[in-house]
């Protein structure tokens, strides 16, 4: 087990000796405190039937139309063309 030195976060370990068992291994436990935090997350909202849907869709079809599928020879072909998708 790696610990960071000195840390009080990361070097409140407890060694057990007497937990080995038949095995000539020690058990380890760690505490790792975890601080609750916010993470702010965005959502990206198109309001159904409305102007907006339709733009999107539009160019979404658009975009699919467009896709060069000629050179679709391997796996790498493939995986570049939905990744220009994407």
């Amino acid at each position: 087990m790696f610990l960071r030195f000195r840390s009080d976060e990361l070097d409140n370990h407890f060694i057990h000796s007497d937990w080995h068992l038949a095995s000539d291994h020690i058990l380890l436990i760690i505490t790792i405190l975890i601080v609750k935090e916010y993470i702010q997350m965005k959502k990206h909202i198109i309001v159904k039937n409305n102007k907006e849907e339709k733009i999107f869709i539009n160019k979404v079809i658009k975009a699919i139309n467009n896709i060069n599928i000629s050179n679709l020879s391997d796996v790498i072909s493939l995986e570049n063309i939905v990744c220009s998708f994407a």
